[in-house]
């Protein structure tokens, strides 16, 4: 949500001199920075940055709830785990207004809606579908080694799926 955040340049010898990409470390100070400038945001468009990470978790509990009683209830985990690889795409809306703050334009709600006018949405469309991709092979991934080890056989609810996983040889 903030700036980004620019770290110790460091030289990487003649790449440099010849234009090269230039190597930048990390440190806990721009760690700090940048939490320090996204708690600016949060404080700039509190209702926004709200409204916006309610419905995330929301769809995520809506998810969960569909799960709960479709014989996928072993991938309730796997679920929520993989679903934050599409928490950058979701996020678009609030870099969107970090961005205006940034450059001085008050942010409104409607703001968080430009991006989808931006010259590089094709491209983040494209990151999206290849994070939904990802996400889609890390649950049929997670399937197949559930079925591996326990065959078809679903667990009734979340407490013998979590004895199953934790007690048995298969889950071990």
């Amino acid at each position: 949500m903030a700036a980004p955040v620019q770290g110790n340049a460091t030289n990487v010898g003649a790449a440099d001199a010849a234009g090269g990409p230039v190597v930048r470390t990390i440190g806990l100070s721009d760690l700090h920075r940048a939490l320090q400038l996204g708690w600016e945001d949060f404080k700039a468009v509190p209702s926004h940055a709200i409204i916006l990470c309610v419905i995330y978790p929301v769809i995520g509990l809506v998810l969960a709830r569909l799960v709960h009683g479709y014989s996928v209830l072993p991938l309730l985990f796997p679920l929520a785990a993989g679903f934050a690889l599409l928490g950058p795409f979701a996020a678009l809306g609030l870099y969107e207004l970090s961005r205006r703050r940034e450059i001085g334009e008050p942010p409104s709600a409607w703001d968080a809606f430009e991006v989808f006018r931006s010259p590089s949405f094709g491209a983040m469309l494209g990151v999206g579908a290849l994070l939904l991709a990802l996400f889609v092979a890390c649950i049929m991934t997670a399937q197949s080694v559930y079925t591996a080890a326990f065959g078809y056989d679903t667990a009734a609810n979340i407490p013998d799926s979590a004895n199953r996983v934790l007690t048995t040889s298969q889950g071990w």
